[in-house]
């Protein structure tokens, strides 16, 4: 019987090829895009991380209960959060970051952290080569290392040639020992491993990150429960610099995904909304070929064909219809997430996990089918409520606009279209708001026509970081001099780059690091810069001077300090002259000798906080890796690493530009406003569609009215103004549906909009004229064909 109804339902399905395409295509694109948008949202929050017992792993953080922020842990309190007895069976520390590898003789930057023990056991880790670090070489800080299977088969061939290879890592001779898996990568890209060449006791410093393995059967809340407790006896014991302290734990997944989690799941609604709008569509074409049906199931059910064999063989349509849409949208769906892989942020998680597998093509399945019914349902049960003796006599299938249930539903649907199309073009009208606002903030600085060259000088002395400062005032001369370049400087914390540092400072006369009064000093972010760094940079010098080449290690330690800063500690008098200290590297008192202005260094949407900037050559430990900017007229790249390369060939350099540095800083905000925009108007498109549908169909069912108005003397215009008065109705309750529910809900992405409220009024507006100019448009076309009718034909014809 089923085999019957589906050739059946082929051979009537390809009697009307237009019907046929329209409908599959229009399946197909919401389909395609749901299996597309739910493959990226079930590699990157669904699916577990790949390491072994990823349940069970947790980061350990500091909790600053003042602000509610959590962060890194400091040396000297991690010994005490993971103590024995804990829930943790097991617990590392790890810190690190782009780090200069040499290997072969070439140089290059290498994703590289620094270790303790603990690490292998809590990501229970097994080398495909080699041996894991053992205890007694962490203990000893032995010179060896791990590394990634891609990097050893990058540099030697494959894994196991790499084992007793050695590698330079800031000019540290280390022997590689082991190599782990490809598909390890943590932290992320990470392909290097070493022991934490340094101890750090300070409890007011956060340099580590931490994580923890769970005792088998303990709960992430047992483990906060924990560290909480801990936190309180740490309050007691070090009332200076633990008032505002806690600790928390949190699901290793959490911190992968916690950027991205809100975009995923606002595209996996948009889709949903867009595959909405696609049914609604196929259900109106439904329901008018039902009505173009109506003597044949009329006949049908003459001839003994009950209403469920009508509603069955009507649904067996509408599933290979649904099928049909789902098939083809699987294509679309392979193309669609290669689109959305070379579209999305690099800093997007999971991204070498994104791929069609077989849990898309079960979901594809499910939705088709799922699609299928919804669209399907009405328009059979419809169809089979039929009226033997009306749809079998000639010109039973006629009517007229608002005559019957039918056309009552057929308007609802387009409604229901308009407002969906509403609510999407809507968000994606109030991202692109803030899109632009997000670009247009002022930066306080310049990105245009600027090179940025990441480069590292390795040092462990004294003598060798002094060395590194004065290579690096060489690199700075040189570059100054090639054609073009109008400014050349270092810095160590580059906006939006990897580097910097925050933390607390004093000013002399206000506050000291003494105890008791840990909790009330300011905090601030701290930036190493070259003298001509402000100019190269296009940063504004307020007050007083840059800082210049008699600014030594041996001079009087100064500084300069941003506006805000100056606002909120000063209280407007000029800081020029007064002296300032903080714990970045040397315990001493710092002149300020120039005020600058304020810079957006966390990302553009963070508004300037307080900056304190130092000079590179008086703090020399911080200093070997910086990112040099060069202020230039065209395309430098090439000339400033040979010019590099001739005065060491052995440092390390990246080449980017700033333009791409804050590029990458709203990467995020960019990939969904685009996404968003590409789905809004997929759905204004589909909704248009769908007011010309219905809007044809009426000006067909009521081609005889229109006629006789036309012979009683109705103009053409006012033919137009009937029917384009109808579409107008039906997308006005539409749009005024959509506003309403965009408005409640526009909480759901208040969180990611920047210098606008979701009820901004140009959003509104924009999205109000651009759908309904659309809706009238597609209303006009039939009305205009309708107005131009023949009396007599259409008479004749009814």
């Amino acid at each position: 019987m089923i085999l019957r109804d589906i050739r059946f339902a082929f051979r009537v399905l390809t009697r009307q090829p237009v019907f046929l395409i329209v409908a599959v295509l229009t399946l197909a694109l919401g389909i395609g895009a749901n299996t597309a948008i739910f493959s990226v949202v079930k590699a990157v929050l669904l699916e577990p991380l790949a390491y072994t017992e990823p349940g069970r792993i947790v980061a350990i953080q500091t909790l600053w209960t003042k602000t509610n922020h959590a962060g890194n842990v400091s040396g000297g309190d991690y010994p005490d959060l993971v103590a024995e007895p804990s829930p943790f069976a097991a617990a590392t520390r790890y810190a690190g970051g782009e780090l200069p590898v040499e290997t072969g003789g070439r140089a290059e930057f290498v994703v590289a952290y620094g270790t303790d023990a603990g690490f292998a056991d809590v990501f229970q880790l097994k080398p495909v080569a080699g041996r894991l670090i053992a205890p007694g070489e962490f203990r000893t800080k032995a010179a060896v290392a791990v590394v990634s299977e891609g990097f050893a088969v990058r540099h030697f061939g494959e894994a196991n040639r790499a084992v007793g290879q050695v590698l330079h890592v800031e000019d540290s001779a280390m022997s590689i020992v082991g190599v782990l898996p490809a598909r390890f990568h943590f932290p992320l890209k990470a392909e290097l491993w070493f022991p934490l060449p340094w101890e750090n006791t300070n409890r007011t410093a956060g340099n580590y990150r931490a994580l923890a393995l769970l005792q088998p059967g303990v709960t992430v809340e047992a483990a906060r429960a924990h560290l909480s407790a801990v936190g309180a006896r740490l309050q007691q014991a070090f009332p200076s610099t633990h008032k505002y302290k806690s600790f928390t734990a949190a699901p290793l997944k959490d911190l992968f995904v916690e950027r991205s989690r809100m975009t995923l799941w606002l595209l996996m609604g948009s889709v949903g909304l867009v595959l909405m709008v696609a049914c609604a569509n196929v259900a109106n074409l439904l329901l008018a070929r039902a009505t173009a049906r109506s003597r044949e199931m009329a006949l049908r059910a003459a001839l003994g064909a009950g209403r469920r064999r009508l509603v069955g063989q009507l649904l067996v349509e509408s599933a290979l219809l649904g099928l049909a849409g789902g098939a083809i949208g699987l294509v679309l769906a392979f193309a669609g997430v290669g689109a959305l892989l070379r579209l999305a942020p690099p800093n997007l998680p999971r991204l070498e996990e994104i791929h069609v597998d077989p849990a898309a093509l079960l979901f594809n399945l499910a939705v088709s089918l799922g699609a299928a019914g919804l669209f399907g349902l009405w328009p059979a049960l419809r169809a089979a409520r039929i009226d033997l003796h009306d749809a079998l006599k000639q010109g039973g299938t006629r009517g007229v606009l608002g005559g019957g249930r039918g056309e009552w539903v057929r308007g609802a649907l387009v409604s229901a279209e308009v407002a969906l199309a509403m609510v999407l073009t809507l968000g994606a009208g109030l991202l692109f708001r803030s899109f632009l606002a997000l670009n247009a903030v002022d930066l306080g600085y310049h990105t245009e026509g600027r090179l940025v060259l990441t480069a590292s000088i390795p040092a462990k002395t004294e003598a060798q970081h002094l060395q590194a400062g004065a290579t690096f005032d060489r690199i700075f001369a040189a570059l100054r001099e090639l054609p073009g370049v109008s400014a050349a400087a270092g810095v160590m914390g580059l906006p939006t780059g990897p580097y910097g540092s925050d933390g607390l400072y004093a000013v002399e006369g206000m506050h000291d690091f003494l105890p008791g009064q840990f909790d009330k000093l300011p905090h601030a972010g701290f930036r190493l810069t070259s003298p001509g760094y402000f100019a190269a940079m296009g940063v504004p010098l307020i007050a007083g001077r840059d800082f210049s080449e008699r600014d030594l290690y041996e001079a009087e330690p100064v500084a300069i300090v941003s506006a805000t800063l100056v606002r909120l500690v000063f209280q407007g008098q000029s800081p020029l002259g007064r002296r300032i200290k903080c714990g970045l590297e040397r315990d001493v008192w710092m002149r300020v000798v120039g005020v600058v202005g304020d810079v957006r260094n966390d990302n553009p949407a963070t508004p300037p906080g307080p900056e304190l900037y130092m000079p590179c050559r008086q703090h020399p430990y911080h200093a070997n890796d910086l990112h040099i900017v060069v202020r230039a007229q065209g395309d430098v790249s090439a000339a400033a690493r040979r010019t590099i390369a001739r005065i060491d060939p052995g440092i390390p350099v990246k080449v980017a530009t700033l333009d791409q540095f804050h590029s990458d800083a709203v990467a995020l905000p960019r990939f969904r406003t685009l996404l968003l925009i590409v789905f809004a108007g997929l759905a204004a498109a589909l909704a248009t569609a769908g007011v010309y549908g219905v809007m044809s169909y009426a000006a067909a069912q009521r081609q005889a009215e229109m006629g006789v108005r036309i012979a009683l003397g109705a103009s053409g215009g006012d033919v137009v103004s009937i029917l384009v008065g109808s579409g107008a109705r039906l997308a006005a309750i539409g749009l005024a549906c959509g506003i309403a529910i965009s408005l409640v809900a526009g909480h759901l992405i208040e969180s990611m909009l920047y210098g606008i409220r979701p009820q901004d009024p140009l959003a509104i507006g924009g999205a109000v004229l651009l759908l309904s100019g659309s809706a009238l448009l597609a209303a006009l076309i039939p009305a205009l064909r309708a107005s131009r009718v023949d009396p007599a034909l259409a008479l004749r014809q009814e």
